[in-house]
């Protein structure tokens, strides 16, 4: 009868022990994802900045695109770029399991790598654009003479 006790109290035990771990378990879970997210912000406002500068730098080189329009849209596109890096919010991990699940979730609503990859393809718009020109204005150049 004793063993059949002490066997009833190690199972309720272990049973315990896999309850806590598992609520453990959810928490680390929900630690990880807010780090990763929080990473992958943090990663994606970098290259965003980089990209920006880029983009300002042709702007300020005083070459100009064969179609102005380039122009516009690579200034469009770096003010939208500036303004998601303005509204870019990283908070604090919460203390409480479904509110690091909720924090989560508003990180991942913070996607940029969408406007990085639209901002390169302005970039380089803007690049084609300026050889276009510069080979039209060889071209007549050399008709010229």
């Amino acid at each position: 009868m004793r063993r059949g006790i002490r066997t009833i109290a190690l199972v309720l035990l272990a049973l315990a022990l896999l309850t806590l771990t598992g609520c453990g378990s959810a928490k680390k879970q929900a630690v990880e994802a807010f780090e990763q997210e929080r990473e992958k912000i943090e990663f994606q406002a970098g290259k965003l900045q980089a990209s920006i500068k880029k983009g300002e730098s042709w702007l300020d080189s005083g070459k100009e695109p064969a179609d102005p329009r380039v122009r516009a849209a690579l200034e469009k596109k770096i003010g939208e770029a500036k303004q998601a890096l303005e509204g870019v919010e990283i908070p604090e991990m919460p203390e409480k399991t479904d509110e690091i699940v909720a924090a989560t979730e508003k990180l991942r609503e913070q996607e940029m790598a969408r406007l990085y990859s639209e901002l390169e393809v302005t970039i380089k718009a803007f690049h084609t654009s300026v050889r276009e020109k510069a080979d039209a204005d060889i071209a007549a150049t050399k008709a010229e003479g």
